[in-house]
Formats: C-alpha cells, sequence, structure tokens
C-alpha cells in the first residue's frame, strides 16, 4: 500500500501545518495592545498622571488604534469595541480600580473606541490606502493634545467647583442649629448615583459649632476598613456655619477634593425653616468638559443628602 507524499509548498520544501493561521495571529495582536494598554496604565500612575486625560483619552486612543489594526478584522469598529471591553473587565480585575471609575470612565472609553473605528471602516471602505498615513496622523492630532488636559498647569482648565442646595425643613431655626450642632447620623439611603460604588458615611464623632469644633465622618473602605474625612468649624454666627475639610482619608479625594460647607439658615414661618447647603470642592479628574458634570452632579446630591441627614431634627 503507497504512502502519500507529504504536501510542498512553492519551492517543494514539505509544508508545515504549524504556521500561525491569522486568528492566531489577530489573537497575538490583540494580547500585545493589551498588554501596551497596561504599560500606559502604569506610567499614568507611577507618573501620578491617573487622574488626569492621560489616561482617561490617552489610554483608550492606544488601545482603540491598535486594535482598529488587527489582521484579517472585518470591522475595525467591532474589535475596538469587543477589545475595549476586554481592557476594561482587565482593569477592574487586576488593575485594582473602583467600580465607579469604570462605571464614569467607561462611556468615554467607548466614544473614544467607536470615534476610532468608524474612520477606520470608512477609509477601508473606500480603499484609500494611500491617504491612511494621513488620516492617522490628522485622527490622533486631536486626541494627543486632549490627553494633555490635567497634565499640566499650561493644559488644564480650572478646577474649583461649586454646589448648592435649598431645602425648606419642618423645624424652627432653633431645631435646625441643634440639629447641625450635633454628630450626624447617616441612617438614610444615599440618593441612587452615590449608592453606585462612592464610599458611604458610616458614621460621625463630635459635635458643637463653636470656632473649633470638628466632625470626624467615617467612610466605607476596602475589605471592610474604613477612612475618616475632618472637618472643623471656621465661622460660626446665628443662622451660619461655615465647616472646612481639614484631612480626607477617603477614596473620593482621589476624585474630588472637599474645600469647606457653607450652611445658612432661616425662618420661613411656622416650624418652617429655609436651609441652604454649598459646598466648595476641587474637581481631580479630568477632561473637565467630561468628568465636571458628574463631580457637579454628585456634589449637588451630597448637598441634599446632608441637608437631610445633618439639618434635619429628628
Amino acid at each position: 500500500m503507497s504512502q502519500s507524499s507529504p504536501p510542498t509548498d512553492d519551492t517543494g520544501m514539505p509544508s508545515t501545518s504549524e504556521q500561525p493561521t491569522p486568528a492566531q495571529w489577530a489573537l497575538s495582536f490583540v494580547i500585545f495592545w493589551l498588554a501596551a494598554a497596561v504599560a500606559v496604565y502604569r506610567f499614568d500612575q507611577e507618573g501620578h498622571l491617573d487622574q488626569t486625560a492621560a489616561l482617561f483619552i490617552g489610554l483608550p486612543t492606544v488601545l482603540a488604534i491598535g486594535l482598529t489594526l488587527t489582521p484579517k478584522a472585518k470591522s475595525a469598529t467591532g474589535m475596538a469595541v469587543k477589545g475595549l471591553t476586554i481592557g476594561l473587565v482587565l482593569s477592574a480585575i487586576l488593575l485594582g480600580e473602583g467600580v465607579i471609575c469604570i462605571l464614569m470612565a467607561a462611556p468615554l472609553f467607548y466614544g473614544i473606541a467607536l470615534v476610532i473605528g468608524v474612520i477606520v471602516d470608512a477609509a477601508r471602505a473606500r480603499a484609500r490606502k494611500t491617504n491612511q498615513g494621513k488620516l492617522y496622523s490628522i485622527l490622533l492630532l486631536p486626541l494627543a493634545l486632549m490627553s494633555l488636559e490635567g497634565v499640566t498647569p499650561i493644559t488644564s482648565f480650572p478646577a474649583a467647583g461649586t454646589a448648592t442646595v435649598t431645602q425648606t425643613v419642618a423645624a424652627t431655626p432653633a431645631g435646625v442649629e441643634a440639629a447641625l450642632a450635633a454628630a450626624p447620623l447617616f441612617d438614610r439611603p444615599p440618593p441612587a448615583f452615590l449608592g453606585l460604588g462612592f464610599p458611604r458615611p458610616l458614621a460621625a464623632d463630635g459635635s458643637g459649632l463653636a470656632v473649633g469644633d470638628r466632625r470626624t465622618i467615617w467612610f466605607s473602605g476596602p475589605n471592610g476598613t474604613r477612612a475618616a474625612l475632618v472637618l472643623e468649624v471656621v465661622q460660626s454666627e446665628p443662622g451660619h456655619v461655615r465647616f472646612q475639610a481639614r484631612t480626607d482619608q477617603t477614596a473620593i479625594a482621589r476624585w474630588l477634593g472637599w474645600r469647606d460647607a457653607d450652611i445658612t439658615w432661616q425662618s420661613t414661618g411656622a416650624r418652617r425653616t429655609r436651609v441652604t447647603w454649598t459646598l466648595h470642592y476641587v474637581r481631580r479628574l479630568s477632561p473637565a468638559w467630561y468628568f465636571g458634570p458628574f463631580e457637579q452632579y454628585a456634589a449637588t446630591l451630597s448637598a441634599g443628602y446632608l441637608i437631610g441627614t445633618a439639618a434635619t431634627p429628628r
């Protein structure tokens, strides 16, 4: 019984079935660019750039552009989105990012991936192979410039923010003052947005409204730990008190820095008092156009929550 000869290639040499397939090359490319993205993340983290646009725009740009160039990808957009999804999942598991960071940054990451993918797909559809270098240069320039926000003072926007909420509570001004003088009780559930993954206030120590009196507010931390935010009364007069943040050991300090809380109250009728709670803070995440509204919304919800928990008699 005769044996068939092994297949040969164009040179007449025996061919091998161990050559990488297109699918294997594509997988290798994905792994390479995910590793590159991790390297960018580590660089941002070690360079204290993990709160700037270098992370939130630069990282998805590197990841999306690399994935759109994956060999044999039928759709650059699909490959970028799939790869980015893998990257976000890995970041939650391997890079230690909190759930709230992933939720807040995911729309920005996907938006950049979609923009890059759609442009690359359009270029491929029109077979503009000779203009691809120019295309990517035009694409990369604005993204590169946007990635610099927060990296240097020159490329940063003002970070100071203010959130003010006014509510009328069923209490006399004296009752509101007594509630503010006591340690707040955080026995009410926070608004839904603040419950997505932000550290939650658990308890508070300290009392009084005299200048120098302090409050230590304990927030939930990782693995059952607690972290403290310390506030001190720096101004006090009838119908007005201002607390200034002294130390903040909570995870919130990475995203937002509290400056002070300014509270005023005045009677609006029988057992009706209008309370205005103003929070001044510093935004610590860039880009401002994206994270600014998130932090403004979170601070506004916090001010309303504090009126209900710290300025309303029980």
